[in-house]
């Protein structure tokens, strides 16, 4: 899963061109993250050249 770190996007749209899942999209609040399209392969961070973006792992529950 992938974050925008606000405070460090400088909304230049390198993470909306670089996602292959169309997960990061332009609203008219800024570059937001569809969390049910990510599948955290940090394509995005890769491209970010501000840091503007976390990658962090979602731990899977049991369904047992």
């Amino acid at each position: 899963m992938a974050a925008i770190k606000e405070d460090k996007c400088v909304k230049c749209g390198a993470c909306v061109r670089a996602c292959p899942y169309g997960a990061i999209k332009w609203t008219a609040q800024g570059i937001i993250i569809d969390s049910s399209k990510c599948i955290g392969c940090a394509k995005c961070k890769v491209s970010c050249k501000f840091d503007a973006i976390e990658i962090f792992a979602i731990k899977k529950q049991s369904l047992i």
